[in-house]
């Protein structure tokens, strides 16, 4: 079945789209990977030789965690608003192009 001019514009744009959500899961991704790799570190250098947490160094953890939490939370949510806007400006771009192409034709 052969795609309309207004669904190849869509189609097109829905690519788009797709490859931004993509990139954004893997925007995601790196900084998930920091946040583990800077929990690890903070984990080893509060342990003893035999891996064992120090009781000394417990409230120095829960301080450090609670501010990687809160970093972790600032990261997301700058990632899921710049990402939500830059696809949702793709979707509605990709409908008013359809849109103004199905105009053009009615118009002539």
């Amino acid at each position: 079945m052969k795609q309309t001019k207004p669904e190849k514009i869509q189609n097109y744009y829905r690519k788009l789209y797709l490859k931004k959500i993509v990139s954004s899961e893997a925007d995601y991704d790196i900084i998930l990977n920091k946040y583990l790799n800077k929990i690890r570190k903070i984990l080893f250098d509060h342990s003893d030789e035999n891996g064992k947490l120090k009781r000394t160094s417990k409230s120095t953890i829960t301080n450090s965690s609670n501010l990687l939490n809160n970093w972790l939370r600032i990261e997301t949510e700058d990632i899921l608003d710049r990402y939500i806007l830059e696809t949702i400006q793709i979707a509605i771009t990709g409908q008013l192009k359809a849109l103004q192409w199905y105009n053009k034709k009615q118009g002539k």
